[in-house]
């Protein structure tokens, strides 16, 4: 599935991050949101790993806005220091 990842289309992403905070592994992963999904489908391990690669590597418009961020907190930061 292209257009829509599976994890969306049956709404497990909440249930894969909680897994993932659990320090599963995306195979433990895939494994345990199968049996939940009582054979309404599957998930795969690479299924797993390229949704969590497609939203932990931000677009290059999301990096320039994070930068921006990162950027100006380290100047409200600095203007801080300054003042004490």
């Amino acid at each position: 599935m292209s257009v829509i990842a599976k994890i969306e289309k049956y709404r497990l992403e909440s249930r894969v991050r909680e897994l993932h905070n659990e320090r599963k592994t995306t195979m433990e992963i895939a494994k345990i949101v199968t049996e939940e999904l009582n054979g309404k489908g599957s998930i795969s391990q690479t299924a797993v790993s390229r949704w969590f690669r497609t939203r932990k590597d931000p677009t290059p418009r999301k990096r320039a806005e994070l930068r921006r961020l990162a950027l100006d907190m380290i100047r409200i930061l600095n203007a801080f220091v300054q003042k004490r």
